[in-house]
């Protein structure tokens, strides 16, 4: 044991000092890391995308379509209030966005959405996108 302590010089410190080196442990801990991201990201994605409610999902598709025909709906402006202002400026396709807007309130609001509910909103979209586009 004393034969060992003697022996350890300056050159001995410093092979025993690259051993353990901490550019080699932050190396593998951002090897590590950088894999982990990797895998966890597209599962993060994937739980983003298909976990939101429908309803939600709904609401921006009505609000990207308005984008595209030249609506944008203002920071305070409710649903029903943007509906009834492309009812007013659009008159050919006046009904469709205030039924969605009255639908999709209710549904929203409620507790009682059924799938056919859901499904006679996402007609009403297809409607309007259909409208617009002749």
């Amino acid at each position: 044991m004393n034969n060992e302590i003697l022996t350890f010089d300056a050159k001995s410190r410093e092979d025993f000092l690259n051993k353990l080196s901490l550019g080699r442990v932050l190396s593998y801990l951002a090897i590590w890391g950088l894999t982990l991201s990797a895998l966890l990201a597209p599962l993060l994605l994937l739980k983003f995308f298909t976990g939101r409610d429908p309803l939600t999902l709904l609401d921006s598709k009505f609000t990207t379509l308005a984008g595209k025909i030249g609506f944008h709906r203002a920071p305070a402006e409710g649903r029903l209030d943007f509906s009834e202002r492309i009812a007013q400026e659009r008159p050919d396709i006046a009904e469709r966005p205030r039924t969605y807007s009255q639908l999709w309130s209710r549904c929203y609001f409620t507790n009682n959405v059924s799938s056919d509910d859901v499904a006679h909103l996402k007609k009403i979209l297809i409607g309007i996108r259909q409208s617009v586009s002749n």
